[in-house]
């Protein structure tokens, strides 16, 4: 009896090693994906950021160039000597001291209401509070306003303000 041998197929060695070059090859392959969606993720965010700043920064100059009564800017600063308020009104020019800046107001006044706008350095975070005037001519928080403010943007640094060129910027 004689056995004939028809090789249609392939070995066992064969077999293993085309899985072992496509898992090499899915391995470098997967990395490449991962290193771009980690990329993008991290653009995306740096777009958002700056997207977010922009806006803050354009609603802030809008409430500034629509306000008809006023402008204060103050900050407190803390050194060797203790803590101390400043303030500067429009027109002034704003110099930052040393010392670490802890706290920063920005006080936007209209007729009939106006907004405070706050630094939390701790949290890196704007807030803004709305004021307006109630049937006795008093400031009080406007209506839906919560006591501690809406957050106006996040991840904000700093926030500084130069009121030297509001008037004519009106």
């Amino acid at each position: 009896m004689k056995f004939k041998s028809e090789n249609k197929g392939f070995s066992l060695v064969e077999l293993i090693v085309v899985i072992a070059i496509f898992s090499v090859v899915g391995v470098i392959v997967g990395g490449f994906l991962l290193t771009a969606s980690r990329s993008y993720s991290i653009n995306a965010n740096e777009l958002n950021l700056q997207d977010e700043a922009q806006l803050v920064a354009n609603q802030v100059q809008e409430m500034v160039l629509d306000t008809s009564y006023g402008i204060s800017y103050q900050y407190v600063v803390t050194d060797h000597t203790g803590a101390h308020l400043i303030n500067y009104m429009e027109n002034d020019a704003v110099t930052l001291p040393a010392g670490d800046l802890s706290q920063k107001d920005l006080y936007i006044y209209g007729k009939d209401q106006y907004y405070h706008i706050f630094w939390n350095k701790e949290k890196a975070e704007l807030y803004l509070k709305e004021y307006a005037k109630n049937g006795s001519g008093d400031y009080v928080l406007a209506e839906g306003m919560p006591s501690e403010g809406v957050l106006f943007g996040e991840y904000i640094a700093n926030f500084e303000v130069d009121l030297s060129k509001v008037a004519s910027d009106r």
